[in-house]
């Protein structure tokens, strides 16, 4: 049996970014981390304990359900080795148990731990974990005094297999969990096995440096991490090449809002180039997997709309093709009338469903689709001169990181070319809002992430009940955003809404690779539609 131990919240400085969660609940690559400590389990079976007081969510209940894992809720007030006899006690597996701890995930160079040993790890850092070496008869001797010499430093990774769960039970009656260790190892002498990977999130640096180690051990599309540089590159060399463009020309005051950038990099017939990479959390993991109070949710607002006004402040130069008529005309054109029209009918090719099919949804008969798209457009005021700024172009929480410490938003994966390729730092600056719209209130981040639910009638296969999971004042949220469209952006919000549907509808093509998530972002599409006035 595989035991994890999450029946704290985390500390202080991970609360502050991510909410009051449960260690084994914090994000980590779309998923959360439980989803990854499950796999060490290999069939066995696997509990959590978690905090007596904490909610689970719907779609986090069945994301555990998947993973196998049974909840045991504890208090928190429990101390390390009382959590582990409780549970102990409750479950009372046969034989052996292997102990992970909630802020811990854990590599071995076998695939897995043996009996009556404990994963190691050296370090260079200095944090508060407990420390083991070996006296000079070769004994196994714990600790949660660090070694004060320069020398070697083994910790202790979290990690344990336990042969015998009733001597376990019995050594846990010690006063602190290195004592218990203490205790059983005198009785059962415990060996130490050097872990192959070990992520510690349990302290903010650790968490953040855990989730780029883990990015480097994994292949993210085109993601590589290169000395100390994430590399992003394609073969689609002019997608690569016009977001190079975006980077190497932005403003001064908008260098701020950018990780570093290092350079181009062409090689193997593919295009791309270096960014820092950022230890700060992606704000579709705050808003998927986060638990931040509303105050913190206006101060990220906050920060969105400052990003936003400094793009404002950014015109094209007087007399530059991007200053004409010409050019509103051509973007309104090509980006939100040309583009929806087209990818809607290239789902309606793939998906088998007509342009003329009619949904129902949560109990209201939408229009026809392409009828429903004409409306949408109709809606939205032409782009004027007026309007065209400098542009992000996909400026969704997924590609945008916040700062706690300088309270400031960082941007990543700018679009920086128009729909025939031109390269182009200036756009309609409520595309840009309306992206901002699609994860706000379109909750965007959390459909891809499967936190919707979408239920067809089994009597009609036009009649589909749709919802999202949604965090805590998800509706107050939404509120603000509206507000500082109109007291700062002077935008309708009708319009946007409009524009966020069409782009949800727009997008659908894109996601052919999963025809049941392109239902959710049509529901979605649906949804702002109607919100915006325009299924009645």
């Amino acid at each position: 049996m595989l035991l994890i131990l999450s029946a704290r919240t985390v500390n202080e400085d991970i609360a502050l970014q991510f909410g009051r969660v449960p260690p084994a609940f914090l994000p980590l690559g779309g998923r959360r981390l439980f989803s990854w400590q499950a796999e060490l389990a290999a069939g066995e079976p696997c509990v959590m304990t978690v905090p007596d007081d904490h909610e689970i969510a719907l779609v986090d209940a069945r994301a555990l359900e998947d993973a196998g894992i049974r909840l045991l809720a504890q208090p928190q007030s429990f101390s390390l080795q009382q959590a582990i006899a409780n549970a102990l006690e409750r479950v009372r597996p046969r034989g052996a148990v292997r102990i992970l701890y909630g802020d811990t995930l854990v590599g071995m160079p076998d695939g897995d731990l043996p009996p009556d040993s404990v994963a190691v790890r050296d370090t260079t850092a200095n944090y508060p974990w407990a420390f083991v070496r070996e006296d000079a008869q070769g004994r196994v001797v714990f600790s949660d005094t660090p070694p004060q010499r320069l020398d070697r430093r083994r910790v202790v990774c979290g990690y344990y297999h336990f042969a015998d769960a009733g001597l376990l039970v019995a050594a846990c009656r010690q006063p602190s969990i290195v004592k218990a260790l203490q205790d059983y190892t005198a009785q059962r002498p415990l060996a130490c096995r050097d872990a192959e990977s070990w992520l510690d999130f349990g302290h903010l640096p650790l968490y953040f440096r855990s989730k780029k180690d883990m990015l480097v051990k994994r292949v993210f599309n085109e993601l590589t991490y290169e000395d100390h540089i994430l590399v992003k590159r394609s073969a689609d060399t002019a997608k690569m090449r016009a977001e190079a463009h975006w980077f190497e020309n932005l403003p001064g005051p908008l260098r701020l809002h950018v990780p570093r950038y290092g350079g181009r990099i062409e090689r193997d017939h593919q295009a791309g180039y270096g960014l820092e990479y950022l230890y700060a959390p992606l704000l579709g993991d705050l808003s998927v997997f986060g638990a931040l109070p509303l105050m913190s949710w206006l101060e990220i607002l906050q920060a969105c709309f400052a990003f936003v006004g400094k793009c404002q402040a950014e015109r094209p130069p007087c007399g530059a093709p991007e200053a004409s008529p010409a050019f509103a005309r051509q973007f309104f054109r090509e980006v939100i009338v040309d583009k929806t029209r087209m990818r809607l009918a290239a789902f309606c090719t793939q998906s088998g469903l007509s342009i003329d099919t009619r949904l129902t949804l949560n109990g209201t008969r939408h229009p026809p689709l392409g009828e429903l798209v004409e409306t949408l457009i109709a809606r939205i005021p032409p782009t004027t001169p007026e309007m065209v700024r400098l542009w992000h172009g996909d400026l969704f929480f997924g590609n945008m990181f916040y700062d706690f410490t300088a309270q400031r938003v960082l941007c990543i994966d700018p679009r920086g070319q128009l729909g025939g390729g031109q390269l182009c730092l200036y756009g309609d600056l409520r595309y840009d809002l309306a992206k901002l719209a699609h994860s706000i209130v379109g909750h965007y981040d959390k459909i891809v992430l499967g936190r919707s639910v979408l239920e067809v009638d089994p009597d009609d296969p036009l009649d589909w009940r749709f919802s999202v999971d949604t965090q805590a004042h998800a509706a107050e949220i939404s509120e603000i955003f509206f507000g500082y469209l109109r007291d700062t952006c002077q935008v309708e919000r009708h319009e946007i809404l409009a524009l966020t549907a069409l782009l949800f509808l727009s997008m659908l093509p894109l996601h052919y690779d999963s025809p049941e998530r392109q239902r959710h972002l049509l529901a979605m599409g649906l949804t702002l539609a109607q919100q915006a006035g325009c299924s009645t």
